[in-house]
């Protein structure tokens, strides 16, 4: 067995399957909830709690974020998009107690194309084609992390369409609007709320990685329709147990610096800003926890990046359209170099 196809065996694809599910279905019934005047008006108010506490220390401010953060999730649709969220959580400690970090991260990139295929299906939202190329950025990077082999046997067709991409963005691309970085940018939030975010996946990837809470993540499962209070116990203590405890503040934490960034920061900018997590991310697994981190994992994940850049932020891409097709040219002529040696080998 080659090392692609044993790589390739050891991925829980039926975990994997139940995790972009029940995060599709929580992105949906999050985003009616967060559309109603009540929830947006709670999320104001997080975010002006959260000014407070920043430039007066206030503890009646502290105590007012966390009112309207218990108020905003406690509205009914919010609470189930909540609850579902919660679900994909206990799949995403099971994924991490089986596979690598770097391998399994970039996996919440499917729910950035789950965002865009909703607002088109769900919420008539217009979707123009270079968003619908950085879905497929996207998609191929992730089937490069997870079918390797796949990939690596279409890597010329791939290569000819990214070249033919690479044309037509010269091509097509024209400028909408000026792009202007003088916008206020909340630097503080922002080297916040980015790491806190990687500090929580890597602190939940340490948790996983004791054994008893792997017993406790096989037990929920196990039990989840002969004995349900038994394995919501047993979640109960996953969630309990230090790492992942810690991991659960942080990673909330870094959410509501999210929310609060979204309103201040325009999204086509902030978005594409988390892409550099990705690579964040494949560091700490490759020199942190010692993962073997392959050639097709960093060319998927700089797809990932590529597609997220293409659906955030078309304005950059059509005011650069050159240096972007530069980039497609150059990551085409490295996956054919890559199929090259792969073949002479």
């Amino acid at each position: 067995m080659s090392s692609i196809e044993a790589t390739e065996a050891k991925k829980p694809t039926g975990l994997i399957a139940i995790f972009i599910f029940l995060t599709l279905a929580g992105q949906y019934i999050f985003k009616m909830g967060m559309g109603g005047e009540l929830a947006q008006s709670f999320v104001g108010a997080l975010g002006q709690n959260l000014q407070d506490i920043l430039h007066h220390s206030s503890f009646i401010s502290l105590f007012y974020l966390f009112y309207n953060g218990v108020a905003l999730m406690l509205q009914p649709v919010i609470f189930l998009g909540m609850l579902t969220y919660a679900l994909s959580a206990v799949c995403w400690f099971a994924i991490l107690s089986k596979v690598d970090l770097s391998l399994a991260y970039p996996m919440i990139s499917v729910g950035y194309v789950a965002i865009l295929l909703m607002g088109w299906l769900c919420f008539g939202e217009e979707v123009s084609w270079l968003r619908w190329l950085g879905v497929g950025f996207i998609s191929f990077g992730i089937i490069s992390m997870y079918a390797e082999k796949l990939f690596t046997n279409w890597s010329y067709y791939v290569a000819a369409i990214m070249f033919v991409v690479a044309f037509l963005i010269i091509l097509k691309a024209n400028v909408a609007e000026a792009w202007s970085l003088d916008q206020p940018m909340p630097v503080a939030l922002l080297c916040a709320a980015l790491p806190l975010g990687i500090v929580g996946q890597v602190l939940f990837k340490i948790g996983m990685g004791k054994q008893i809470n792997k017993e406790r993540i096989e037990a929920a499962g196990k039990f989840v329709t002969s004995a349900p209070v038994k394995s919501l116990s047993n979640a109960v203590l996953l969630c309990l147990s230090p790492f992942v405890f810690v991991g659960l503040f942080v990673y909330v934490l870094s959410t509501v610096l999210w929310l609060v960034l979204l309103t201040k920061v325009p999204l086509s900018f902030l978005y594409p800003l988390l892409s550099v997590g990705y690579i964040l991310v494949l560091l700490i697994g490759w020199l942190g926890f010692k993962e073997k981190v392959t050639f097709l994992r960093w060319y998927g994940v700089g797809l990932i990046c590529l597609g997220i850049v293409f659906i955030y932020s078309e304005v950059m891409v059509c005011t650069y359209s050159i240096a972007c097709a530069a980039v497609i040219d150059l990551l085409a002529i490295v996956l054919l170099v890559y199929k090259f040696k792969i073949r002479n080998a």
